[in-house]
């Protein structure tokens, strides 16, 4: 295998000089024949861009095939010419990216000269060449569609095959033909932009009159796309024409005219006064045209006209937001300041100092509480009175974006691009804003996104092109304490029971920098009916990341010996059960990589009416991890039982995945039929079949080795528990001093979250078929089937679960401590590894209309189904989504097939709608009437999507292993829908504290939504479990495995409508102001779990939890399995403003 590796790498490296360039233009081919049909080779193409007049030229060959690779985006006109024939003109060809706009001729003999206009050719908005799936959204729709992020990517959600990603992980990210959020490919012009922690997208466009298109490509893509399971997707900016174009632009964006939601309706304060302050302005503008440049010296104009040759474009815009918002810190109010002061004056004691002066800006008011001191020495110290602080932040988030790009014919072989992005987002506060801290222990948010871009193509004949691009990207986000210089920087977390915590929470400072390096390079040779791509990617990464990390330490006191926590911590005691602990080490490290790919395809024009792509790609993704001294788990059963010694302390690394070959096959079909069944079936060009197969892989992303960074060995999380004694009876003295500053020793006990030691990066097979047809009325209607099969995906597993006694395997004679786990000597080993698989199956339908009649239009609508055995690595309460982490019994007990079920991310049923209207009535706002009543638009985004399918957690361990994380109730088929019954269980000790003969026994059941009244299980649709008891005579003895499966049930879905209603009025015959009123869920329906379009309004998840309480044993009464209540958020209406000159 490694020697076929290496031909098939030095095959392509003596094809493609340098490296694969992941296109951002397109393609224009065709055939050039005469009237009889027979191909006339030896003709002169030229295609010429109708804004720049940039023009390019080839010759037909032997086969009548012409081809132009890597043209910019744009409308051209195709001029075919030959001896002996007249000329002919094609207009109107649209190039866009990653496509292949077909155009043939016929010529006739003579001197005629003839003029078609492609879009009124037959099939010439089909895609006759490719089997690629998705779609390219366009200018119009980037400029006029209403969506609230700005950010034109988010449009591929528009696509059939395309869903939301709730639940998920990754930056601005979306599931794809059943691939995780995680497995897209995202670019800007074709190079890299992804986020190399979490995935999804890197630098975020967010001035739309400053994108092109956007590519998605969602399957069977060409060879030359890779390192994705999911899509790729490509944003790819404007560039300037041959006459001077611009845009200045305005956005409010405020809480005035915004819905109040439902989380905001139950707040007293918002029912009485209308929603809190809350502002976004968004200044933008863009400007491009022929590039004039001085020129020094003598004779001759003193500029440089680019006219006919070099373009420029420009853009900027800033986004202010300004908000309040609030958070409640208990605190001592005044009266209990000041006791605490005259109980220990100034310097007595320092803890107190600490506590009065971090809190003297922040005095409770609201909410007394008294906390008792309890007597010391004789002397009783009464209560201290604590209250409500309301502490309000002023959130200022401010994000500068600049682009600039250059485009220039430096020859009549070569066409020569520049272009460098910048994003400087800042956020004081960022990172704890509205949490509950005290001023002065803030940690900030500060991101930085540069991309800079070089690219040239040269034409070495008509028959060979190449590409090169030489690329450079920042990622910097950072999470930095606000003052590290002052206490914030050193004081240790400290943790009292009931009131507010002192100090930066442990997991400030964080963040991460990213520089990638990127070569590519992609030549394409024309032989016959034939035309071979290949090429390389090269990637080197260079990054540096610091992993959340408890560095300062923490100190949490508790109640113990009969006095309160906050007495515990006056005297400086621990409690029962109080920690003191610190992470030793650094949770700096460097997971640089080299990305290495390389690819080879052919495109074979089989026949006039079909196309073969066979293509090979091959990756590497690198060894991240491998920068950590220990990324790999090292398995059970191998440590030494009398020395406690073994290879989980020792250095490792994770092996090299080395295999990464991606076949892919492609076919495009389409028939000409002129009369006959067969006629009106397929028409004359007017239909493609198109179907392909293909194999793609997804990259790993550094939150894995983010995870191992702060494991042991890697790093040691000391922890020194306070203990009651004879000696202590209130626990632990002097315990602030007792936080660690050396490490504890590592032991076999010591948990670890690591990685499989033969993790491999995942990868999905994809297929497809489906039918193209255009339609009357300029209607072209795709229906396919499309599935795909995930293989290897990242999860996460318990290797070494709590198991009951008879599970566990110690070492005969061995008398070291145990945690009562499956390798009885060692502890807690969770592991990033290969065991998930996935499978998706699909019915798709896209109907689109091309603007004509002034309205343009596109439906799409998915019926799917993906079934999976897990999800994520991490669980998604965190996104307000029931959906565990692991498997309900571990995969090493054989617990994998139960879990095997509907996906977190199967949406059965997504529908969605644009359009674009222009309303015709005096459009050309001719006299006062006109411009009064002429230049509306509207346009809008319809979405329906199925509800995100959720898992009912038992809440308590039922069978004795793996805790209580992942076990589930019994499902009663009977039972009334949503209804509860939970087990009541005898306890150990009767109330006059004597043993209970009966501990253990059900004597009942009870359903907490009714007031915990007695309920017959039998009428309960969930049944709980009880705790199970190892060694109990009775049901708690008993394990027990729930039979409710995952993900059984969904929360409400999506029912959204966006709309835009614009005016436009015409100033000049090449300037207009516009004034636009976006609407998102315009009708006001509530989203519950997604939150509004309003970056002030709360999240779907408003307490950080699952928004849907599915906790058969745990959650509250009356909030089960309900997803409109105060943990929940269903969104509103918001309206923005914009107002924008164009010239």
């Amino acid at each position: 295998m490694k020697i076929k590796a290496l031909m098939l790498i030095a095959m392509l490296l003596g094809l493609a000089l340098v490296v694969q360039a992941q296109t951002s233009r397109g393609t224009v081919s065709g055939t050039v024949a005469d009237a009889t049909g027979a191909v006339v080779s030896g003709a002169t193409v030229t295609l010429t861009n109708t804004e720049t007049t940039l023009s390019r030229m080839a010759v037909t060959n032997d086969a009548g095939f012409y081809r132009f690779d890597a043209v910019d985006l744009g409308t051209y006109s195709l001029g075919i010419t030959a001896s002996g024939f007249g000329t002919v003109t094609k207009t109107g060809v649209i190039v866009n990216a990653n496509q292949t706009s077909a155009v043939d001729a016929q010529l006739a003999p003579g001197e005629q000269q003839v003029t078609v206009d492609v879009v009124s050719e037959a099939g010439a908005t089909l895609q006759t060449e490719a089997p690629v799936r998705g779609g390219n959204i366009s200018t119009q729709q980037v400029t006029d569609l209403p969506f609230s992020t700005r950010n034109p990517v988010a449009l591929a959600l528009t696509l059939p095959g395309v869903s939301s990603n709730r639940g998920g992980f990754g930056v601005g990210t979306f599931s794809v033909n059943g691939a995780r959020g995680r497995s897209n490919n995202f670019l800007i012009d074709g190079t890299e932009n992804n986020d190399i922690s979490v995935a999804g997208q890197g630098f975020q466009i967010t001035n739309p009159d400053a994108v092109q298109e956007v590519s998605v490509q969602t399957s069977n893509y060409d060879s030359e796309f890779g390192r994705s399971g999911g899509a790729v997707v490509n944003a790819i900016t404007k560039s300037g024409t041959n006459e001077f174009h611009g845009t200045l632009s305005y956005l409010l964006d405020s809480r005035v005219d915004d819905a109040i939601t439902g989380s905001e309706s139950r707040d007293p304060e918002i029912a009485a006064n209308g929603l809190p302050f809350g502002i976004e302005n968004i200044f933008s503008g863009t400007f491009g045209g022929p590039l004039f440049l001085p020129r020094f010296g003598e004779g001759g104009r003193n500029y440089y006209s680019g006219r006919n040759r070099t373009f420029f474009f420009v853009a900027y815009q800033e986004d202010r937001q300004r908000s309040s918002t609030q958070s409640q810190l208990v605190t001592p109010t005044a009266a209990g300041r000041a006791q605490l002061r005259t109980l220990f004056p100034a310097g007595t004691n320092a803890n107190v100092d600490t506590l009065l002066d971090l809190t003297q800006n922040a005095i409770g008011v609201a909410s007394p509480i008294n906390i008792a001191l309890g007597t010391m020495s004789g002397l009783n110290r009464g209560n201290i009175e604590f209250g409500t602080f309301f502490r309000n932040f002023p959130v200022l988030n401010t994000d500068k974006q600049f682009q600039i790009r250059v485009d220039s014919q430096l020859t009549e072989r070569d066409q020569f691009s520049v272009r460098f992005l910048s994003d400087r987002q800042d956020q004081p506060a960022g990172g704890t804003v509205g949490t509950s801290t005290f001023e002065g222990f803030d940690a900030d948010q500060t991101n930085r996104y540069y991309n800079f871009l070089v690219a040239n193509t040269h034409v070495f004949a008509p028959v060979l092109t190449n590409e090169t691009r030489v690329a450079y990207n920042r990622i910097q986000l950072g999470f930095p304490i606000s003052d590290p210089g002052g206490r914030a920087g050193i004081l240790p977390r400290i943790s009292v029971t009931n009131i507010t915590a002192l100090g930066v929470p442990a997991t400030f400072p964080q963040g991460r920098t990213a520089n990638n390096y990127v070569v590519q390079d992609t030549l394409t040779y024309i032989k016959g009916n034939h035309t071979f791509r290949g090429g390389v990617d090269f990637l080197r990464q260079i990054s540096t990341q610091a992993a959340p990390f408890n560095a300062r330490g923490s100190a949490t006191f508790v109640a113990g010996g009969g006095f309160t926590a906050l007495a515990n911590f006056v005297d400086n005691i621990g409690g029962s059960g109080g920690t003191a602990a610190r992470d030793i080490g650094s949770a700096v490290y460097f997971p640089s990589l080299y990305r290495t790919a390389v690819f080879f395809q052919d495109r074979w024009k089989a026949t006039e009416a079909l196309t073969l792509s066979l293509g090979l790609r091959y990756e590497y993704f690198g060894t991240p991890f491998n920068t950590l001294r220990t990324p790999a788990f090292t398995g059970l059963f191998n440590v030494d039982p009398v020395t406690r010694t073994g290879p989980f302390s020792q250095p490792n690394q994770v092996e090299a995945d080395r295999n990464n070959f991606a076949p892919s096959f492609g076919i495009a079909y389409s028939p000409s039929f002129t009369e006959g069944m067969l006629g009106r079936m397929f028409g004359e060009r007017k239909t493609v079949l198109r179907a392909g197969y293909q194999i793609g892989y997804d990259s790993f992303f550094n939150n894995i080795a983010s995870n191992a960074a702060v494991s042991s060995p890697n790093i040691i999380s000391t922890t020194i528990t306070s203990g009651v004694t004879g000696a202590n009876p209130r626990g632990t003295p002097n315990f602030i001093s007792q936080i660690p500053t050396t490490a504890a020793a590592l032991t076999p006990l010591s948990g670890q979250t690591l990685i499989a030691q033969n993790l491999l990066n995942p990868y999905y097979q994809r297929f497809s078929v489906g039918l193209q047809r255009e339609l009357p009325y300029d209607l072209i209607v795709d229906v396919s089937y499309v599935g795909s099969k995930g293989t290897k995906l990242f999860i996460n597993e318990d290797a070494n679960p709590l198991v009951r006694p008879e599970q566990r395997i110690t070492p005969a004679g061995f008398t070291g401590p145990t945690q009562g786990r499956l390798d009885n000597v060692q502890g807690g080993r969770t592991v990033r590894t290969n065991g998930g698989s996935s499978s998706y199956h699909s019915g798709q339908l896209e109907v689109k209309r091309r603007f004509a009649n002034n309205l343009t239009l596109t439906s799409a609508y998915t019926y799917s189904k993906l079934i999976s055995n897990a999800d994520e690595v991490f669980n998604s309460v965190g996104n307000g989504i029931a959906n565990s982490a692991t498997f309900q019994t571990p995969a090493i007990l054989g617990g994998e097939r139960l879990d095997r079920a509907v996906s977190l991310f199967d949406r059965t049923h997504r529908a969605s709608f644009t359009y674009v209207y222009e309303i015709p009535f005096f459009r050309e706002q001719r006299g006062a009437l006109g411009h009064l009543l002429g230049g509306f638009q509207i346009s809008g985004v319809t979405t329906f999507e199925s509800g995100v399918p959720f898992t009912i957690s038992n809440g308590v361990d039922a069978d004795g292993i793996n805790g209580s994380g992942g076990d589930r109730p019994n499902f009663n088929l009977n039972g009334q829908s949503g209804v509860r019954a939970v087990p009541v269980v005898a306890p150990a000790t009767l109330p006059n504290g004597s043993p209970n003969p009966n501990f253990g026994r059900i004597t009942g059941y009870i359903n907490p939504d009714a007031n915990n009244a007695s309920i017959d299980p039998n009428t309960a649709q969930f049944i709980a479990n009880p705790t199970f008891i190892a060694g109990n005579p009775f049901e708690s003895g008993i394990p027990r495995v729930g039979s409710l499966g995952r993900n059984t049930q969904r929360t409400p879905g999506t029912n959204n409508f966006n709309v835009n209603i614009l005016k436009r009025i015409r100033v000049s015959e090449s300037a207009r102001i516009e004034f636009r009123s976006e609407f998102y869920n315009i009708f006001n329906h509530p989203q519950f779990g997604q939150g509004s379009a309003s970056p002030f309004s709360p999240p779907g998840n408003p307490q950080g939890a699952n928004f849907i309480a599915a906790n058969t044993t745990g959650s509250t009464g009356g909030l089960f399995l309900r997803p409109n209540t105060a943990l929940s958020d269903g969104g509103g209406r918001v309206i923005r403003y914009q107002l924008k000159l164009i010239f």
